[in-house]
């Protein structure tokens, strides 16, 4: 039977789960965890719940990331099927956390905030009436 009820031990597996590089989808298969729905529901009203799960998210996409290198080491299976893991692994990776993980280059100042751009800008006058300049 799925838990609709929020309850401490079904947050700590699902983080714990998470934190090593399992899917959600995964977590929620299973016949003892909450549906994707609920997971949701929970992340929008418990505001804890949903630092820990981003952190989570964060453990998980590094422990994808470490297992990519064992991957590529594995000199024992086929060099193109080692290519298309280590690639499913860090597309997963680029979705799960784009804010982190993402090919997209974000430009922000100080704190995230906007770029701020200062110019200072010269202007000399010239008095054209001693012969050094040209008349109009």
């Amino acid at each position: 039977m799925r838990p609709s009820r929020y309850s401490e031990a079904v947050v700590n597996e699902i983080c714990e789960r998470l934190a090593v590089g399992e899917t959600m989808v995964s977590i929620c298969r299973d016949d003892h965890m909450p549906g994707l729905t609920t997971v949701a529901e929970w992340r929008r009203a418990k505001k804890d719940f949903d630092d820990r799960y981003r952190q989570a998210m964060l453990d998980g996409c590094h422990a994808l990331l470490d297992e990519t290198l064992s991957i590529a080491d594995d000199k024992g299976e086929d060099a193109s099927s080692r290519k298309v893991r280590i690639w499913a692994r860090h597309e997963l990776i680029k979705r799960k956390r784009p804010d982190v993980f993402s090919d997209r280059v974000a430009m922000t100042g100080f704190d995230g905030g906007a770029i701020e751009h200062n110019a200072m800008l010269t202007v000399r006058f010239v008095d054209k009436s001693d012969g050094s300049g040209t008349s109009d």
